[in-house]
């Protein structure tokens, strides 16, 4: 993705290549490719054409999260539109769209507490997201959205740092893998990276620049 997004290309190509990847996210049954939406707004480089794409999919994910049983349902598209509201500078417009969601959903909800910080409102984001605590929502990933926020943010965790110093144990190990593996890729397709992991006697290693 990180090649995709830095690749200079001219609109028109981007235009194809975006048509092409989204076609393949509609049909990944498996999924192979499921947290391809999470990077689309920096797929789409640059901001307008991140905001026509959510101008696309914003009417379609306002019927996916809608309360009315008979129009609410999964939507392959939800996290590429959040994304690129997010690259569009449409933050407000993120808030009120996940404001509609009866039933919160962290992978959703996340969008909700980076806006939130983009729009320079530190402390909200932070209790946005620890108001996201369920049975189905991973600590983890509340507080690696707190970090994202601060370095300091992750009051809830002791002891404080990035990561737990051990991944945890079976099926939670594989999305462990896969968090540690997007925020890499996140941060390859804001910069090129020469982040390298380093094992420690634990196994647990650590991410050293």
């Amino acid at each position: 993705m990180a090649v995709i997004a830095r690749a200079p290309v001219d609109a028109r190509t981007r235009e194809g290549w975006l048509e092409r990847l989204w076609e393949a996210h509609a049909n990944d049954a498996i999924p192979y490719i499921e947290r391809l939406g999470d990077f689309w707004g920096e797929l789409c480089v640059s901001a307008e054409t991140a905001s026509a794409w959510a101008d696309r999919l914003v009417r379609i994910v306002e019927m996916a999260l809608s309360p009315d049983p008979g129009l609410r349902g999964f939507f392959h598209g939800t996290t590429a539109c959040l994304s690129a509201l997010f690259r569009a500078g449409r933050h407000e417009e993120i808030l009120a769209l996940l404001e509609k969601d009866r039933f919160p959903f962290w992978p959703y909800r996340e969008w909700g507490v980076r806006a939130l910080a983009a729009l320079g409102r530190p402390d909200e984001a932070i209790a946005y997201a620890e108001a996201s605590r369920g049975i189905n929502t991973s600590s983890i990933a509340i507080a690696a959205a707190c970090e994202e926020v601060s370095p300091n943010a992750c009051r809830s965790l002791e002891p404080r740092r990035p990561w737990p110093a051990t991944p945890p144990a079976g099926a939670l190990r594989v999305w462990w893998t896969r968090r540690i593996a997007h925020s890499v890729a996140r941060a390859s397709v804001r910069r090129p990276s020469r982040m390298t992991a380093a094992s420690g006697r634990g196994g647990g290693g650590e991410w050293r620049r």
